[in-house]
C-alpha cells in the first residue's frame, strides 16, 4: 500500500473493499508524523494505521516540523504567530523563540545562560560563548556554540560570523569542530580568523535561520 512522504496531508486511494488495509506515514527530513484523519475524523497517531477498506474511504496523514512540534509543546500552539512567532520573546529576556529552539533554552523562562562543557561532556545548553580552544596543535580564541543534531537539525541553519567593528560581518571559513554533546545537541568550536579586511576580529555571533 502507498507510502506517505512529505510534509503535507495526502489523500490515499485504496483497493479491495471490505479487506483490512495498512498505511505507513514517513516524514521528510526535519518533520515528524502528526496523526491520521480517516473520512475527516481524527484517527490517532498509531503508525502504521490499520483500517478496513470501504467505499469512498479517505485517509490523510499530517506532518509537523520539529520546530513547530517544539513550539506546540512549549508555547501551546504550532502556529508561528503572536508570542509563539519565531522572532517573539515571551519571557522578555531578549532571546527569540527561534534562538531558544536552536540553543536548547526554555522559551517560557527568562534566561541568558551560556553553553557550558566539562571536557567532552555537555554540562548545560545555552547561548554561544567566546573561549580558548585547541584547533590542531594550536590554542586559539574560538566561538563555542551548541547546535541541534538528528532530525531536528534538518530544519535550521547555524552560521557563525565574525566582525571587527560590529558594522560588517563575515561568515566563518573554518569548519566547526565538535568538542562535546548529548543525545540531542552537540557543542562545536570555530576559531576566530586572524583578521577581517586587515583589522582584528573582535566580535562573534551565531546567526540562526529556518531552512526553507
Amino acid at each position: 500500500y502507498p507510502l506517505v512522504t512529505g510534509v503535507q496531508t495526502c489523500a490515499l486511494p485504496i483497493l479491495g473493499l471490505g479487506r483490512p488495509v495498512s498505511f505507513t506515514a514517513t516524514a521528510a527530513a526535519g518533520y515528524r508524523f502528526g496523526g491520521w484523519t480517516v473520512n475527516g475524523a481524527p484517527a490517532g497517531t498509531a503508525n502504521p494505521l490499520v483500517t478496513t477498506a470501504t467505499q469512498g474511504l479517505q485517509v490523510e496523514a499530517s506532518f509537523i516540523s520539529e520546530l513547530d512540534a517544539w513550539r506546540l509543546a512549549n508555547l501551546g500552539t504550532a502556529s508561528a504567530e503572536g508570542t509563539a512567532a519565531d522572532d517573539a520573546n515571551p519571557s522578555g529576556d531578549g532571546i527569540t523563540n527561534l534562538e531558544k529552539f536552536a540553543f536548547g533554552l526554555d522559551p517560557g523562562v527568562a534566561s541568558r545562560r551560556r553553553v557550558e562543557i566539562s571536557g567532552s561532556t555537555l554540562v548545560a545548553r545555552g547561548l554561544p560563548v567566546v573561549s580558548q580552544g585547541w584547533q590542531g596543535d594550536a590554542e586559539r580564541r574560538v566561538l563555542r556554540f551548541v547546535r541541534r543534531t538528528g532530525n531536528a537539525a534538518e530544519g535550521i541553519v547555524y552560521v557563525p560570523q565574525f566582525s571587527a567593528d560590529l558594522a560588517g560581518w563575515a561568515d566563518a571559513t573554518d569548519a566547526p569542530l565538535v568538542v562535546a554533546g548529548d543525545a540531542d545537541f552537540e557543542v562545536v568550536e570555530v576559531p576566530f580568523p586572524a583578521s577581517i579586511a586587515g583589522a582584528d576580529a573582535a566580535f562573534a555571533r551565531v546567526n540562526v535561520a529556518v531552512k526553507r
